[in-house]
Parts: structure tokens; C-alpha cells; sequence
């Protein structure tokens, strides 16, 4: 079986998408079911950081899609937008396994919160979203919250943002 650095490698020739060095080599590091692509600006300085853009995306998600050993995701410290949150969306649609996603410190906004809570009502393996320190604004903080009060299993503990979308979504709970 090709590991998931070969995978990712053969993705990108199918998507037609330039091999990432820093993804293949996070990829080739990932042990225990952690995949951990954190960017520059982590607190964790032992860690070699890893450039996601929204063009490495498409490959990544085919190789993540239908992975079932990864549990714990981080795209933390990316530059992640909105477009990129479409083809997120889809993993979180897709993959059955990650119960931990983190995309702190992203480039997104309210639109990629909330195509990533449409994404969430389908997927119920999820139980800890970090999205702080993304501008999600009023609108994705809504998004998420609804999602949360329409049953799904991401405890609102473990639904890490700002302390103003933390009082967003509190007010949307308890409604």
C-alpha cells in the first residue's frame, strides 16, 4: 500500500496540481493518525512548518477523502480562504475518520465558515473544530452555531473561536 507522501505525490499528477515539498514532507512525518501541516507562526518551534495554499488543497483532499487512519487534522497558520474552504468542505463531506480538525489562524471569512457548517451537518465525526483566529465574523459564527444546535455531535467546548464569536454562539444556543 503507497503511503500517504506517494499518494499525495500521485494526486497531484492527477489534479494536475505542483507537488508541494512541504506537504509531501509533513505527509511523510505524520505518524499515529496525526497529520500536522501547521504554518509559520505555531508555538511549536521543533516543528519544520508547512505552506498550505488554496491550490494544494485539491490533492490533498483526494488523498484525506477516503483516508481512514487520520483522525487528527491541522491546517493551522495557512493561508486558507474562502475558495479554499469550497474544497475543505468537501473533505469534511467525505472523510469519516477525523475527529479533530484545526484551522486556526486562517484567511478565511464568514463565507468559508459557512460552507464548512453546511459541510459539518453531514459529517458526524467531528468532535473538535478549532476555527480561532479566523475572521468568521457574526455570519460563519452563526453558521457553526446553528449547526451545533441542530444536534451534531461537536461539543461547544471544543468548538475553539474568539471570545466574540464564543458569545455569538452561546446566544444562538440557548435560543
Amino acid at each position: 500500500m503507497a503511503t500517504m507522501e506517494e499518494q499525495y505525490r500521485g494526486a497531484c499528477t492527477e489534479t494536475g496540481s505542483e507537488v508541494n515539498e512541504d506537504i509531501a514532507r509533513c505527509l511523510a512525518e505524520s505518524t499515529e493518525g496525526v497529520v500536522d501541516l501547521r504554518g509559520k507562526g505555531s508555538l511549536r518551534p521543533l516543528l519544520k512548518p508547512c505552506r498550505v495554499t488554496d491550490q494544494d488543497l485539491p490533492a490533498l483532499v483526494q488523498v484525506l477523502g477516503n483516508n481512514t487512519s487520520v483522525t487528527d487534522l491541522s491546517l493551522a497558520y495557512q493561508p486558507i480562504t474562502d475558495a479554499g474552504c469550497t474544497t475543505l468542505a468537501q473533505l469534511v463531506e467525505k472523510n469519516t475518520t477525523i475527529q479533530k480538525l484545526s484551522l486556526r489562524s486562517n484567511s478565511f471569512g464568514p463565507a468559508g465558515a459557512e460552507q464548512l457548517a453546511a459541510a459539518l451537518q453531514l459529517n458526524t465525526s467531528i468532535k473538535s473544530l478549532g476555527l480561532n483566529g479566523c475572521i468568521i465574523e457574526r455570519a460563519g459564527g452563526m453558521a457553526v452555531a446553528a449547526t451545533l444546535q441542530a444536534g451534531h455531535p461537536l461539543s461547544f467546548e471544543q468548538f475553539r473561536v474568539s471570545l466574540w464569536c464564543m458569545r455569538v454562539c452561546a446566544c444562538a444556543c440557548v435560543r
